[in-house]
């Protein structure tokens, strides 16, 4: 029988994401046209994987490109696994004009479809992801730190903040998770949560996490809670927007190591690689990003972090043999 989560403390990804949109919507009037990315001839079209994995190598090689892209996409969190979607996805995109906007929050959508991530319905759910276009994508983190340093992510000090907090990529993202036990109680990863008992025995057991112990597995699940992505117009002035809405997308899917690099199997991550020639930039979600993404939804979420980068491996080896 499935388990509901209960989620104590403070409620991850309800309402401060929606408050922070709102927010930089009123104070940061930089809707220009001439800043943003340009627009694909339709800007209702899905995000698709047409995009070959083209790969002349033994198998060994292959095996190898295949285990090295798994270490590069993903990135484990301090329990020790890799972190995705458990609640629906509901974006909220900020900073180019309306119909650009919907566009962003449209294709992050499709592409959760598309891959099995819990996708919501924009006009239903409640906002637990930002995209947000900026010209001064700094002040914007300057502002986040101040007020809202919770959104960048697990820390223990404001000196580990302060350095998450820097921004140094054209897109980038931070991740503020959750982790959810072996009875379904998801509490919010944040060093400031109390979790002294006050009454008695009973109160300390039921506030106790409670685990498996096993040598796959930890009964433990990390999950999101929230992301905020942040996209610097000045640097993507002129890129396709169905190219920068994919890279956005698995930024938002899957919390990636490294976002440089270029990588023997093709990924949209390499958008703005300046290592990759522009020969190799690809302009939607490879057969790669999506077979890896396809292996993290489906992965058995309480794995240990390694049995679950051999589990998504596994899957991505199969998914793209079979193209």
């Amino acid at each position: 029988m499935p388990r509901t989560p209960i989620r104590i403390g403070p409620p991850p990804g309800q309402g401060f994401a929606l408050s922070l949109a709102l927010a930089i919507v009123a104070a940061c009037p930089w809707r220009a046209a001439a800043e943003t990315p340009t627009a694909p001839p339709s800007a209702a079209a899905p995000a698709s994987d047409q995009n070959s994995v083209i790969v002349h190598a033994s198998k060994k090689a292959y095996d190898r490109q295949i285990q090295d892209f798994v270490d590069q996409a993903a990135a484990k969190t301090r329990i020790g696994q890799l972190s995705r979607w458990n609640d629906r996805i509901c974006p909220v995109t900020v900073g180019l004009t309306p119909d650009l906007d919907a566009y962003v929050s449209d294709r992050i959508l499709a592409l959760a479809k598309t891959v099995g991530a819990p996708a919501g319905e924009l006009k239903s759910c409640r906002p637990n992801m930002v995209v947000v276009f900026s010209p001064d994508p700094q002040g914007l983190l300057d502002k986040v730190l101040k007020t809202k340093p919770h959104l960048l992510g697990w820390h223990y000090t404001d000196a580990e903040a302060k350095h998450l907090a820097v921004v140094d990529h054209p897109v980038q993202a931070w991740y503020a998770t959750a982790t959810q036990d072996y009875h379904g109680r998801v509490t919010s990863d944040d060093p400031s949560f109390d979790w002294t008992p006050v009454t008695d025995a009973q109160d300390i057991l039921d506030n106790a996490t409670a685990a498996e112990g096993s040598r796959l597995r930890s009964g433990l699940q990390s999950q999101f809670a929230s992301v905020l992505v942040v996209a610097d117009t000045s640097k993507i002035v002129g890129r396709n927007l169905g190219a920068v809405g994919d890279y956005i997308a698995v930024l938002a899917l899957t919390r990636a190591k490294d976002q440089g690099g270029c990588r023997d199997l093709p990924s949209i991550t390499e958008l703005f690689s300046p290592d990759c020639a522009d020969s190799s930039i690809v302009l939607q979600a490879t057969a790669g990003d999506l077979a890896y993404l396809r292996g993290l939804y489906s992965v058995n979420p309480t794995l240990y972090g390694d049995l679950q980068q051999g589990s998504i491996a596994s899957e991505m080896k199969a998914s793209l043999k079979a193209r």
